[in-house]
Protein backbone atom coordinates (compact mmCIF):
# COMPACT_ATOMS: atom_id res chain seq x y z
CA UNK A 1 0.00 0.00 0.00
CA UNK A 2 1.27 3.30 -0.39
CA UNK A 3 1.79 6.08 1.71
CA UNK A 4 -0.55 8.12 0.37
CA UNK A 5 -3.30 5.31 0.65
CA UNK A 6 -2.23 4.63 4.11
CA UNK A 7 -3.16 8.17 4.92
CA UNK A 8 -6.06 8.55 3.28
CA UNK A 9 -7.82 5.60 5.23
CA UNK A 10 -6.24 6.48 8.24
CA UNK A 11 -8.54 8.19 10.79
CA UNK A 12 -7.60 11.20 10.78
CA UNK A 13 -8.57 11.54 6.82
CA UNK A 14 -11.67 8.54 6.67
CA UNK A 15 -15.43 9.47 6.73
CA UNK A 16 -17.29 6.80 7.50
CA UNK A 17 -20.45 8.94 6.65
CA UNK A 18 -21.22 11.82 4.40
CA UNK A 19 -21.34 15.06 6.24
CA UNK A 20 -24.44 16.37 6.18
CA UNK A 21 -24.53 19.56 7.39
CA UNK A 22 -22.05 22.23 7.33
CA UNK A 23 -22.16 21.92 11.44
CA UNK A 24 -21.29 18.36 10.75
CA UNK A 25 -18.37 19.94 8.44
CA UNK A 26 -17.16 22.54 10.53
CA UNK A 27 -16.86 19.41 13.50
CA UNK A 28 -15.20 17.02 11.40
CA UNK A 29 -12.26 19.42 10.84
CA UNK A 30 -12.15 20.75 14.37
CA UNK A 31 -11.80 17.41 15.55
CA UNK A 32 -8.44 17.15 13.92
CA UNK A 33 -7.22 20.47 15.08
CA UNK A 34 -5.16 19.15 17.66
CA UNK A 35 -3.49 16.25 16.09
CA UNK A 36 -2.74 18.53 13.37
CA UNK A 37 -1.41 21.62 15.23
CA UNK A 38 0.50 18.30 17.49
CA UNK A 39 1.56 17.19 14.02
CA UNK A 40 2.97 20.91 12.57
CA UNK A 41 4.39 21.49 15.91
CA UNK A 42 6.73 18.11 15.74
CA UNK A 43 7.64 19.20 12.68
CA UNK A 44 8.66 22.86 13.58
CA UNK A 45 10.44 21.81 16.39
CA UNK A 46 12.73 19.16 14.79
CA UNK A 47 13.23 21.95 11.74
CA UNK A 48 14.11 24.59 13.91
CA UNK A 49 16.88 21.98 16.30
CA UNK A 50 18.48 21.00 12.59
CA UNK A 51 18.69 24.89 11.85
CA UNK A 52 20.32 25.77 14.91
CA UNK A 53 22.81 22.81 15.00
CA UNK A 54 23.75 23.65 11.79
CA UNK A 55 23.70 27.31 12.14
CA UNK A 56 25.77 27.18 15.60
CA UNK A 57 28.18 24.63 13.64
CA UNK A 58 28.92 27.02 10.66
CA UNK A 59 29.69 29.44 13.29
CA UNK A 60 31.74 27.38 15.39
CA UNK A 61 33.73 25.14 12.33
CA UNK A 62 33.48 28.02 9.77
CA UNK A 63 33.03 31.05 11.75
CA UNK A 64 30.44 31.84 9.79
CA UNK A 65 27.41 33.72 10.83
CA UNK A 66 25.09 31.40 8.78
CA UNK A 67 21.57 30.45 9.74
CA UNK A 68 21.02 32.33 12.97
CA UNK A 69 18.89 35.98 13.33
CA UNK A 70 20.17 38.73 14.74
CA UNK A 71 18.68 39.45 16.94
CA UNK A 72 17.80 35.28 18.36
CA UNK A 73 14.21 37.28 19.24
CA UNK A 74 13.37 37.01 15.62
CA UNK A 75 13.44 33.36 15.67
CA UNK A 76 10.47 33.53 18.45
CA UNK A 77 8.24 35.87 16.15
CA UNK A 78 8.85 33.77 13.51
CA UNK A 79 7.41 30.61 15.26
CA UNK A 80 4.52 32.40 15.96
CA UNK A 81 3.74 33.63 13.12
CA UNK A 82 4.06 30.36 11.51
CA UNK A 83 1.69 28.72 13.80
CA UNK A 84 -0.52 31.45 13.63
CA UNK A 85 -0.74 30.96 9.34
CA UNK A 86 -0.55 26.94 9.84
CA UNK A 87 -4.06 27.26 11.59
CA UNK A 88 -5.13 30.09 9.18
CA UNK A 89 -4.61 27.92 6.42
CA UNK A 90 -6.07 24.75 8.27
CA UNK A 91 -9.52 26.49 9.05
CA UNK A 92 -9.44 27.71 4.90
CA UNK A 93 -9.87 23.92 4.79
CA UNK A 94 -13.07 23.81 6.19
CA UNK A 95 -13.95 27.12 4.29
CA UNK A 96 -13.05 25.62 1.18
CA UNK A 97 -15.24 22.77 1.73
CA UNK A 98 -18.42 24.31 2.91
CA UNK A 99 -17.93 26.39 -0.72
CA UNK A 100 -17.88 23.63 -2.68
CA UNK A 101 -20.56 22.08 -0.74
CA UNK A 102 -22.42 25.21 -1.69
CA UNK A 103 -21.51 25.42 -5.33
CA UNK A 104 -21.71 21.58 -6.12
CA UNK A 105 -24.78 20.76 -3.86
CA UNK A 106 -25.06 17.33 -5.57
CA UNK A 107 -21.46 15.90 -4.99
CA UNK A 108 -20.44 14.34 -1.90
CA UNK A 109 -17.08 15.18 -0.16
CA UNK A 110 -15.39 12.56 1.16
CA UNK A 111 -17.97 10.08 0.27
CA UNK A 112 -16.43 6.41 -0.64
CA UNK A 113 -17.48 4.45 -3.56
Amino acid sequence: MSPFAALRTSVLCRRDMPLKSARDTIGWWEARRIPFNLIVGSVGILTCVIVGIVGLGSEVLFHSEFGLPNPPLFALFAVIIYGILANACYTGGWVAELIVRKIWPRRQIGSQR
